[in-house]
């Protein structure tokens, strides 16, 4: 059985230019998007300079995310309907694999990666795309 790999753009925190890396899916595996505050806290979650982002006190409590309120983390994700609906895509992707061992489902053939085909799944605000370029991706 061929790896199936993928990453997740995420357009949660889009303002902060924050990507999901890998482990990125769990949250939405789950569909749990306060696992996002873990990841936040264990600085798992990097801006394009490699920095932790800074997350106000959005709660107005008189801690800001920053200094650990997960509150505030988990409401500056601004977790939306596409959010909800690729935690639907991804709960169906992962049940179909444990049931059959093929993660495809109507709306997306996952092929297994070779060498050849060098394939990547990208999953974003529309849902799940198959790409090449794994390669240049994950250099």
């Amino acid at each position: 059985m061929g790896e199936r790999p993928f990453r997740i753009l995420s357009w949660s925190w889009v303002d902060k230019g924050l990507l999901s890396g890998h482990g990125g899916e769990l949250p939405y595996l789950f569909n749990y998007p306060a696992m996002f505050a873990n990841n936040y806290e264990f600085n798992l979650v990097l801006d394009a300079s490699g920095k932790k982002p800074e997350i106000a006190d959005l709660d107005m409590d008189g801690r800001s995310g920053t200094a650990g309120d997960r509150d505030d983390v988990i409401a500056s994700l601004a977790w939306g309907q596409q959010d909800a609906a690729l935690a639907e895509t991804m709960m169906s992707i992962w049940t179909n694999f444990a049931k059959t061992s093929s993660p495809n489902i109507p709306a997306l053939s996952w092929p297994p990666y070779t060498a050849e085909n060098d394939t990547i799944v990208e999953f974003g605000p529309t849902g799940g795309a198959v790409k090449t370029g794994l390669s240049a991706a994950f250099p």
